[in-house]
């Protein structure tokens, strides 16, 4: 039996950007109270010339992390001569700060040589417990969400893991991140009135993930017509034109892209009665926040892996024959110009009509 007094600092590696992080919290909220008296850093990567979230974004002011190390890596993953030698220095620096435990969140889509590499790396700086490492084959469970499939690893390592990961979900956004995104909507929305706020994610940093604008556009402007929606456009800074676009063009709403960090945007979702948005990061996010979301899907993944964590959800993907394709950049889209806004419209609307029969009892 592990005793948990003997573990009292753990090293958590991750990589990868806002969606990647968004479904590893289960497992780090899941050690996190496995061992509550550690002290917990983070190690993730950087990417060179990119203003991509990084991992300590999402839990800067949260108590998940005391820590957090970062390593540079080119957008491709190759790994050029500076980059090595940082990642030397890095091993020197954990090396002599002693981890107990090394918890391995790398992505599923890790090959066997990678985690093998990992391994190596991480047996280097002595800690006594690397858990994570002997990992079951995404082959067996394909379909699996992320965010259970990582959480589900530790098993080997004979941890007794909850069955979801939803159980252990939890951005613990603050009182102060709540306050803001309150003073925020009333600076720009004024008193709402009982209107529904609608969030719109029509960015993504991968193109053959893209709805086509226009269809955002349909959709935000029928719930508009139907239910009086506020929409609000969510993204960074390189979605602020279009949210601009669409806000200008809609006649209402507000444009939050590029305007709000990661704890702050995740507060507004939290807000939000609905969020309607590409399969991204902020998607995620808003699923994290327990907002419900209509997530536009491409076919180039396997059906299921990157869904919302958790209930109430509707995903719109189509199957075509060269699905499976994990391209990152698409000429036509075929399975993306299937996906009708009529469609997406229509989950909205049973979304919402939902929350107004939920509105309504509560009412009576």
């Amino acid at each position: 039996m592990r005793r948990k007094d003997d573990v009292s600092r753990i090293l958590v590696y991750r990589i990868g950007q806002l969606g990647d992080t968004i479904v590893s919290i289960p497992a780090i909220q899941f050690f996190r109270e496995q061992f509550p008296k550690a002290q917990f850093t983070l190690m993730s990567d950087a990417i060179i010339g990119k203003k991509y979230v990084i991992a300590r974004e999402v839990f800067e002011n949260t108590p998940l992390f005391e820590h957090f190390m970062s390593y540079p890596k080119t957008k491709n993953g190759h790994i050029g001569l500076g980059a090595k030698l940082a990642l030397l220095m890095l091993a020197l620096k954990l090396y002599v700060q002693h981890f107990d435990a090394v918890v391995y969140l790398a992505p599923s889509l890790r090959s066997d040589k990678q985690v093998r590499r990992d391994r190596r790396y991480f047996s280097f700086i002595g800690a006594k417990n690397l858990w994570g490492f002997q990992r079951d084959s995404r082959a067996s469970a394909p379909q699996q969400q992320e965010a259970d499939w990582l959480l589900a690893q530790f098993k080997n390592d004979g941890f007794a893991v909850p069955e979801t990961a939803l159980e252990k979900m939890d951005l613990m956004i603050s009182e102060q991140e709540n306050d803001f995104a309150k003073t925020w909507l009333l600076d720009r929305l004024g008193q709402r009135n009982g209107c529904l706020l609608v969030g719109f994610g029509p960015g993504t940093k991968m193109p053959a993930k893209r709805w086509r604008i226009d269809n955002f556009w349909k959709v935000g402007h029928s719930l508009i017509k139907k239910y009086n929606i506020q929409p609000i456009v969510f993204g960074d800074a390189s979605d602020r034109k279009t949210g601009d676009a669409l806000v200008a063009s809609w006649k209402r709403g507000c444009n939050a892209a590029g305007e709000l960090s990661v704890r702050q945007s995740a507060a507004l979702l939290q807000q939000c009665d609905l969020f309607i948005g590409n399969d991204t990061g902020t998607m995620h996010l808003a699923a994290a926040a327990k907002t419900p979301c209509v997530a536009i899907f491409s076919a180039r993944d396997v059906r299921g892996k990157w869904a919302p964590l958790g209930p109430g959800h509707a995903v719109l993907r189509k199957e075509v024959k060269c699905q499976h394709c994990m391209a990152t950049a698409c000429d036509d889209r075929i399975c993306l110009m299937l996906i009708r806004p009529e469609e997406a419209t229509a989950e909205a609307e049973n979304i919402i009509q939902k929350i107004l029969h939920a509105k309504h009892d509560q009412a009576d």
